[in-house]
């Protein structure tokens, strides 16, 4: 579909054409990109010319970075013209978009100056590139680049059962019950040796995060062996966030909430994604909404702070039960309400499903999650909610964002410092990734511990050596 005298700039330009249409699609149109002193596109039998010039940088990271963005933007033209679509997002690709408001930033522009050049060069609407420079103004006084600072991941590969649309690495914990044991052994040694290794390096844990996964589908003895492993060598910080996901109702219980108290966890994520039982039962869900209502009083009760995910455009919804879900929830007062929007995501059955049937089931419904989103934001600001963290994914239905929105004072840290890629990650599971951020040079270095939960057993101690020299 996409062919290119320039290789190397394959992979840029091709999410750009995700934007249009995804690359599982059948397509009736060929792009041929060619770049020379000019660029020249040309889809089937209609020829695009635009001027190849780009901003001049000593940087030679910054400079590639400007050469693709030309192209980038030359192929989005060609394409809307082609489809004679507008995406809300414009040209822009990528997870963050609130980077480029940051980056604008850096020029001194202010956010009304940012959202009309994200509109002008990048093609974004209106209302998106107002909720990006909304968001980064509610990051203020979050926005922390400290190299001292590092935030502690631990992920619990297992759930009661497998979501349709979740490509999570996870797998329902049946399937490996004869490994759990092992697997939490293995996983407390590693957080041990890693809060150990921040210690000597003279940095602080900025905020803990337990994610999956399910967390609180392990048996209580489990789940507080690994409480027991943060909180021993945890920094005498007495603030620090301390998240734990809860997501699923149905393991939540007395027990574990009374462990999440005892051993310093301050945030827990209690979700439903939507309050149809129908939908529920279609996605996989082991609740009901009633099961949600429920579980959340109970956390509720026990003073830590709540955050609900939501999800639009899930298969079957309308618009009026994807309100009827929000309005029930906004009487609970969560502290953080996250709306994703629907993803299809390779790995999951929800994509594969869609294999069997038809590729045009790719295509988002015309405006439909839009207003569901849209309803989100209105809704949510109405009441008092500001958008605070906002990440895109590929294959999201419209190509839409996923917001979080929270009460006064109430954002997830974690959430902000990691999706803006402010601090390094000390990741600690099978599939978790631990980053290494240089903001001196703008370079990431990563470490991926491997995803399958036997093959992180049976190489565990390669793998803790290796990661302890790259956090060196």
């Amino acid at each position: 579909m996409l062919t290119t005298t320039h290789p190397k700039i394959y992979a840029e330009l091709k999410e750009v054409v995700r934007i249009f249409i995804t690359e599982d699609s059948v397509a009736d149109f060929v792009i041929d990109f060619s770049l020379t002193d000019k660029i020249v596109i040309k889809i089937n039998d209609l020829t695009h010319t635009f001027p190849y010039l780009t901003e001049q940088d000593p940087n030679p990271i910054i400079q590639k970075r400007n050469q693709l963005r030309t192209c980038k933007k030359a192929l989005f033209l060609a394409l809307q013209t082609y489809f004679k679509q507008n995406p809300s997002w414009g040209a822009l690709t990528g997870i963050r978009p609130t980077k480029l408001v940051y980056e604008m930033q850096q020029e001194e522009n202010s956010l009304e100056v940012i959202s009309k050049k994200m509109q002008d060069e990048y093609f974004v609407s209106s209302q998106k590139a107002d909720l990006a420079c909304e968001i980064v103004k509610n990051q203020k006084g979050h926005f922390i680049k400290e190299p001292h600072l590092v935030n502690l991941y631990i992920h619990i590969p297992f759930c009661p059962t497998r979501c349709h649309y979740c490509s999570f690495i996870s797998v329902p914990i049946y399937k490996q019950k004869h490994l759990v044991a092992e697997y939490v052994e293995k996983l407390c040694i590693e957080i041990e040796n890693a809060i150990n290794l921040i210690k000597q390096n003279n940095q602080e844990i900025f905020s803990i995060y337990i994610g999956g996964g399910t967390p609180t589908v392990l048996e209580d003895a489990q789940f507080e062996s690994i409480l027991k492993a943060i909180a021993v060598k945890k920094t005498k910080k007495q603030k620090t966030e301390f998240s734990c996901e809860a997501g699923r109702p149905d393991t939540i219980t007395d027990k574990k909430i009374a462990l999440m108290q005892k051993h310093g966890v301050t945030r827990v994520s209690v979700n439903t994604q939507s309050l149809n039982d129908t939908t529920l039962q279609k996605i996989g869900r082991g609740h009901s909404a009633q099961d949600f209502f429920d579980i959340f009083q109970k956390v509720k009760a026990a003073g830590f702070i709540i955050n609900v995910d939501l999800i639009a455009g899930l298969e079957g919804e309308s618009i009026t039960d994807f309100q009827n879900t929000l309005d029930q929830i906004l009487p609970l007062s969560p502290h953080n309400i996250t709306i994703h929007t629907l993803a299809q995501k390779r790995g999951s059955k929800l994509f594969e499903e869609k294999q069997v049937k038809h590729a045009e089931d790719f295509i988002p419904l015309a405006n439909s999650v839009s207003a569901m989103t849209d309803y989100a934001f209105n809704t949510l600001t109405i009441n008092n909610y500001k958008p605070y963290y906002l990440y895109r994914q590929k294959r999201a239905q419209e190509n839409l964002e996923n917001v979080g929105y929270a009460l006064p004072k109430m954002q997830c840290v974690n959430n902000i410092t990691v999706m803006e890629e402010m601090l390094s990650v000390v990741a600690c599971g099978a599939g978790a990734i631990s980053k290494r951020i240089n903001h001196a040079n703008n370079h990431i270095a990563r470490f991926a511990n491997p995803k399958d939960v036997k093959l992180y057993l049976e190489r565990f101690d390669t793998i803790l050596l290796a990661k302890l020299d790259f956090l060196c």
